[in-house]
C-alpha cells in the first residue's frame, strides 16, 4: 500500500490513525518524501509522469518483485497515482483518490484564498513567517467539520519546518502541475478498482472534481460532509472506514 501525498507536503502529513488501519488490515504500508519535498533530494525540470515513475521504483526497492501495488493518492498525490496507474496498467491493482482531480479544464477553479496561499508558502521567508502561512493555510483549506486546534496547527506548523523546511521545492510541485500534460481523456483506460473520495467544502479541487473523476473511472464516489481540503487525526479515523472495505474487497476478488 503505497501513499502519495500532495505537492510541498511531508510523508507526516498523513494520519497516523489511517496509516495504522491499513496496517491492522494487512497491508504493508510505505509513505515516503516525494522528491523536492521533506527529506528528499532537490530536484529540477520534473513533470507529474517523473513523479509516478518515482513512486514505482521505491515500492519496487522496498518490496523487490512486487507483483501488485495499491495506491492512496492525496490532492497531487491522486494525480500522481492516476499517471501510475496508466504508465503501469499491470502492477497497478487499485487505487483510491482523496480529494484530488483529472485536471479537466472545465472544472471548477480553487479560491483565491487557495491559491494566495499556496503561493504564500512557495517563497522563502523567516520561521516565524514560515509557520504564520502554513498555519493559516491549514485554516484556509479546513472544512467546517474538521477545523484543526489552534495549538494542533501551531505544532504541526512547526513540527514541519523544524523536520524540513523547503519553500522552492514547493514552487516547484506547482510548476510541475502547471507544465505536466493532461491525462483526463486518458482515464477511462484505467482498468484497476477505484474509489474516489471528495470533501464537501475543498476550496482546491470541489465537489464537481470528484464528480467528474468518478465517472471518468466508472467508480464510486463518496462525499466527506465538512471535510475540507486537509487531512487530520480525526478524519483519517473517517477515511480508513472508507478505504480498509474497499481495499479488502478488492483483495478478496481476484
Amino acid at each position: 500500500m503505497v501513499l502519495s501525498t500532495g505537492f510541498g507536503d511531508q510523508l507526516t502529513v498523513w494520519p497516523i490513525s489511517l496509516q495504522s488501519a491499513l496496517a491492522d488490515s494487512g497491508f504493508q504500508v510505505l509513505s515516503f518524501d516525494t522528491r523536492d519535498a521533506g527529506l528528499s533530494s532537490e530536484s529540477h525540470g520534473y513533470r507529474l509522469d517523473d513523479l509516478a515513475d518515482d513512486l514505482i521504483s521505491i515500492a519496487a526497492a522496498v518490496v523487490p518483485d512486487v507483483q501488485s501495488i495499491n495506491i492512496v493518492g492525496y490532492s497531487m498525490g491522486g494525480q500522481i497515482a492516476i499517471r501510475a496507474a496508466l504508465r503501469y496498467p499491470k502492477l497497478v491493482r487499485s487505487l483510491a483518490l482523496l480529494f484530488s482531480t483529472s485536471g479537466a479544464p472545465h472544472l471548477s477553479k480553487p479560491s483565491s484564498a487557495a491559491i494566495s496561499g499556496s503561493i504564500s508558502i512557495s517563497e522563502r521567508v523567516s520561521r516565524p513567517e514560515a509557520i504564520s502561512r502554513r498555519i493559516e493555510l491549514m485554516r484556509v483549506a479546513s472544512g467546517p467539520g474538521f477545523q484543526a486546534d489552534e495549538r494542533v496547527a501551531s505544532a504541526i506548523a512547526n513540527a514541519d519546518f523544524d523536520r524540513a523546511y523547503r519553500p522552492e521545492g514547493v514552487a516547484r510541485h506547482l510548476e510541475a502541475m502547471i507544465q505536466s500534460r493532461s491525462v483526463y481523456d486518458d482515464l477511462n483506460r484505467i482498468s484497476c478498482s477505484c474509489l474516489v473520495i471528495q470533501a464537501s467544502h475543498d476550496c482546491f479541487f470541489g465537489e464537481d472534481h470528484g464528480d467528474d473523476l468518478a465517472r471518468r473511472l466508472g467508480c464510486e464516489l463518496k462525499v466527506v460532509n465538512g471535510a475540507g481540503h486537509n487531512l487530520s487525526e480525526q478524519l483519517g479515523d473517517l477515511l480508513a472506514r472508507s478505504l480498509v472495505p474497499f481495499f479488502a474487497i478488492d483483495r478478496v476478488v481476484e
